[in-house]
């Protein structure tokens, strides 16, 4: 009896719960993770890449592997959580596999067992409630001018210099962590506090 081997998702880490989310923009590129599942190689990863880009890889279109968004709010934990509960199903699809010619390429080729898996695992992740998979209520990533916006005087003035500003942005942005939020942007954002505050102090002078 042959051994099967189990589908690799050790790559998925849950060390860090807000390791795959992310901001979105309406008005520029950012990046985007995908679940990317290698049926030939047996393996999960999470890989980035930006939203601007449209289309997919060879190895996507022609079977190789399947790939997923991920939504901003996306916990690593429960994503680790949901490969886990579908290890049978990966491994089976996997089990399946086969890398064929066709006469101009190399394409994926499924056991009527594995192709129907297959189907199954995209129907379900294209079904399944965002909530699933989302991080708490309140956490993930924030952007330092909405987090802070109401609090900014009180953690810069127009005479902060930027070793002090440096030093606190650091310090909110450990304490935010603390509370399931990943700041992006502090020190960028009360540079510019500071910058308009003296730009206010300049103008009621003159």
């Amino acid at each position: 009896m042959t051994e099967t081997t189990q589908f690799d998702v050790s790559a998925v880490s849950a060390e860090d719960r807000l390791a795959y989310a992310y901001l979105t923009s309406d008005s520029g590129n950012y990046e985007v993770p995908h679940l990317v599942l290698d049926w030939g190689r047996r393996r999960a990863d999470v890989e980035w890449t930006w939203s601007s880009q449209t289309g997919c890889t060879f190895y996507e279109h022609y079977g190789h592997q399947s790939a997923f968004a991920l939504e901003p709010t996306v916990d690593a934990r429960r994503l680790v959580d949901w490969l886990a509960e579908h290890q049978a199903v990966l491994t089976t699809i996997a089990d399946g596999y086969e890398s064929v010619w066709n006469g101009s390429n190399h394409v994926a080729q499924f056991n009527p067992e594995a192709g129907a898996a297959l189907e199954g695992l995209i129907t379900e992740w294209e079904t399944m409630d965002v909530e699933a998979l989302a991080l708490p209520d309140g956490e993930g990533v924030w952007a330092a001018s909405e987090w802070l916006y109401e609090t900014r005087l009180d953690h810069v003035g127009p005479r902060s210099t930027d070793a002090e500003i440096e030093a606190v942005a650091a310090q909110l942005t450990t304490e935010a962590l603390g509370e399931g939020i990943r700041l992006e942007g502090a020190e960028e954002y009360l540079r510019t506090v500071r910058d308009e505050l003296r730009d206010e102090a300049e103008e009621e002078v003159a």
